[in-house]
């Protein structure tokens, strides 16, 4: 984003008439040249302030949704870890009583 601090540089800003980059309207100053310095800087102004508070937003957004995502991602890494302890544990008991039945099996 470019921001014009020379008043006198603006009529050979060639977005200055119309859109600029960021898709705010600009002031036409051919037309209202002395009025327009003041509206101009209070413009400039708040796009200066509006523009970080908008990041911000989307910062703040992106880190609930990333916070989000973790968090189920935590939660299936837990649920798959306990699937696998109770398998696990399952898998432990069916050989315990395998054992046991053979060795009953060969008294």
């Amino acid at each position: 984003m470019n921001i014009i601090n020379d008043f006198s540089q603006l009529e050979k800003h060639s977005n200055y008439n119309n859109i600029d980059e960021d898709g705010h309207r600009c002031f036409n100053i051919s037309d209202q040249k002395d009025s327009s310095e003041k509206e101009l800087r209070k413009a400039n102004q708040f796009r200066n302030i509006e523009s970080p508070n908008i990041q911000l937003n989307q910062i703040q957004n992106q880190h609930k949704s990333l916070k989000t995502t973790f968090n189920n991602f935590r939660q299936q890494i837990n649920a798959t870890m306990n699937n696998a302890s109770q398998s696990q544990m399952q898998f432990t008991a069916n050989v315990v009583r395998l054992f046991q039945l053979n060795q009953v099996g060969f008294e």
